[in-house]
């Protein structure tokens, strides 16, 4: 068998599947965006209209939507208005727990079919 910097030349390369592919690039997306969150809140003492507006900055790069991303936002700025969020740590766990709420209901509504009109 004849080795290469790239493998080896006797056998095929196998192609990962179209499932591990996807999953491979949302742990990426998850990652990154981590890593991002981490940058917004990592130099901040106290949270802030500042912080809350780079989150929002994060969230629609990060292709959450904007609707999402405004739902989640207008939480946790009342939150903030408040005083119920105090530190970044705290910070995570709403932004955790105002995404799994958004998931949760958008699991308990039924799928919508719409069929295009035949020709």
């Amino acid at each position: 068998m004849i080795q290469t910097l790239f493998g080896s030349l006797n056998e095929p390369e196998k192609k990962a599947s179209l499932f591990d592919r996807m999953k491979q690039a949302v742990t990426r997306t998850r990652e990154n965006l981590t890593e991002r969150i981490e940058e917004v809140v990592s130099f901040r003492k106290e949270i802030d209209a500042g912080t809350l507006d780079d989150l929002e900055a994060t969230l629609i790069s990060a292709d959450l939507g904007s609707t999402t991303t405004r739902e989640v936002l207008a939480a946790m700025r009342e939150k903030v208005d408040r005083k119920q969020i105090g530190d970044a740590t705290e910070l995570k766990r709403v932004l955790k727990d105002e995404l799994l709420a958004i998931l949760s209901r958008a699991a308990e509504s039924k799928p919508k079919v719409i069929a295009s009109p035949r020709r």
